[in-house]
């Protein structure tokens, strides 16, 4: 099935405003730039799969139903949580 970029960007837009983040907030939480983002909420650009991937775990939906257009919303968020602790965690050990 095919990306739908606009549907995609719009349904990013009304999740990030639902969750009251500014576009430089989650644009940090998904290790990206805003420009990129805006980008991605207007429609003009896909994101790659971490993107993708991290977005969907910050907004708490499923990456499937956001390619789609739609907002599927996860059952639990304490699953995102411990995710995004591993990811921490990750991240803080590849540093150099």
């Amino acid at each position: 099935m095919p990306v739908r970029l606009e549907k995609m960007g719009e349904c990013i837009l009304r999740l990030r405003k639902e969750r009251g983040y500014s576009l430089e907030e989650l644009a940090g939480l998904i290790l990206s730039s805003p420009d990129e983002l805006r980008k991605i909420e207007s429609g003009t650009q896909q994101p790659d799969k971490m993107t993708l991937t991290l977005l969907s775990n910050v907004l708490n939906v499923y990456p499937d139903s956001l390619q789609n257009g739609e907002i599927h919303y996860r059952a639990s968020q304490s699953n995102l949580i411990n995710l995004m602790k591993e990811t921490l965690k990750y991240l803080e050990g590849t540093e150099e």
